[in-house]
């Protein structure tokens, strides 16, 4: 697969998302892929040491998704996530936020030095427990006035 300038679709939208989590911003996340996603891939391609053209051949897309791989693995070790796949999505990038938020960094999504090193950490706690939900008091009457009072021969009281 290859992606460049003028292409669009879902794999474009995957490699938006990508590339805002790698600290590549594409300018936006529409599935188009615009001069903002080109500078994104390019600078991208620069800091990995790959040849500079804009284009995400296999070389450049399978090397995102491995990076891609790697922070959702780390994120499903702290509880945060489910699916290990290689594509970001606003799931990745909402549990990266969460994470962020729940460990006292900024949740913008990026994972960059600061949140690899939160992630990496064995010292970071995982993802906190949903508190239950609380329980409601409902008396007899108040079940009389609801009108479901034949409900009460049902109830263990």
């Amino acid at each position: 697969m290859t992606m460049r300038e003028g292409s669009s679709g879902g794999n474009v939208t995957y490699l938006q998302y990508s590339l805002f989590i790698l600290c590549f911003d594409p300018n936006g996340i529409d599935g188009y892929f615009g001069p903002g996603t080109t500078k994104a891939v390019k600078l991208y391609q620069t800091s990995r040491s790959f040849t500079v053209d804009g284009i995400v051949g296999p070389q450049t897309w399978s090397n995102i998704q491995v990076e891609i791989k790697d922070i959702q693995q780390l994120l499903k070790n702290k509880g945060y996530l489910s699916t290990v796949d290689g594509f970001a999505g606003p799931g990745t990038l909402s549990a990266i936020k969460e994470f962020q938020t729940n460990n006292g960094l900024i949740a913008d999504g990026e994972v960059g030095s600061s949140t690899m090193a939160k992630l990496k950490d064995p010292n970071t706690p995982p993802k906190p427990p949903k508190p239950a939900p609380e329980a409601y008091v409902v008396t007899m009457s108040q079940l009389q006035q609801l009108g479901i009072s034949q409900l009460m021969r049902y109830l263990p009281i």
